[in-house]
């Protein structure tokens, strides 16, 4: 089974809090992290560690809080390349041991086989997926909604570092960060009816709560989805904390709407 982690996986150093998945750091190949909103500069409703360039806030408070994020896991924030996410189900190979180039392209999960670039997405209740490859030395992080998710992208990440990386899926390691939850995750029809491949189990992994309304569990559909690719469930560690729900610790849009900060993960080959 993939191993389950709650809030007392929360760590906290130069001035951040944050989760780290153990079967990450074992290998001692990679450095990486789901942030918090802890630890940053910016105001309210952004306070404090907003890592979102397109969340409305000032553009100098975004900088500075990656610098933070960067220099307290000890690199610069010029490693750093995060996509402009489309909620879809591109997938963008970083190829350069300069990443600068790849910022801001339109995909959705990014994946490089470069020592020294940390490849990132933003959530603010979306699905946050890193990847590692321990044998081919390759790592992703992947953004997924409902959207990402009916799409399969995990299941077409883990296919890109086969043919491309020459991967073996159950040597695949998996770190699944904080999302929005079952508990507060309500769709309707309309999201319903997009969940329409071979592979998907909406009965699995939704429970009617009314009317035309499910409670849809994006991190089981995301498991689900990458044992189906290969990775075995015990290679997954899945950080079971809702966004909404806390608060203190995450930004939410669907808590606070448009106004809200985005966590960042990343994950960066030594």
């Amino acid at each position: 089974m993939a191993r389950r982690c709650g809030i007392s996986s929360l760590r906290t150093g130069g001035g951040l809090g944050f989760f780290r998945a153990a079967h990450f750091e074992a290998t001692g190949l990679v450095v990486h992290a789901f942030s918090t909103r802890q630890g940053g500069v910016s105001p309210a409703p952004f306070d404090s560690l907003n890592l979102g360039m397109s969340s409305g806030e000032k553009e100098a408070n975004v900088k500075k809080n990656r610098e933070i994020l960067t220099r307290a896991f000890g690199f610069s924030s010029r490693a750093l390349v995060t996509a402009r996410q489309i909620h879809g189900d591109d997938i963008l190979v970083i190829d350069s041991a300069s990443p600068e180039g790849f910022a801001g392209a339109p995909c959705d999960a990014m994946v490089t086989d470069r020592p020294g670039v940390a490849v990132a997405v933003l959530t603010a209740d979306c699905l946050p997926l890193l990847l590692l490859d321990p044998v081919h030395r390759t790592v992703a992080a992947v953004h997924l909604g409902w959207k990402g998710t009916a799409l399969n992208l995990c299941g077409k990440t883990v296919g890109l570092l086969r043919e491309r990386f020459g991967a073996r899926p159950e040597c695949l390691l998996a770190a699944v960060g904080p999302s929005i939850g079952p508990c507060c995750y309500e769709v309707d029809e309309s999201l319903r009816s997009s969940f329409t491949l071979e592979e998907h189990r909406w009965d699995h992994w939704a429970r009617p709560s009314g009317s035309g309304r499910w409670k849809l569990d994006l991190q089981r559909a995301n498991i689900d989805l990458m044992t189906d690719s290969g990775i075995l469930e015990g290679n997954i560690v899945w950080f079971d904390i809702c966004t909404r729900c806390r608060e203190d610790l995450f930004f939410s849009y669907r808590r606070d709407g448009e106004m809200t900060g985005r966590q960042m993960a990343f994950i960066m080959l030594k």
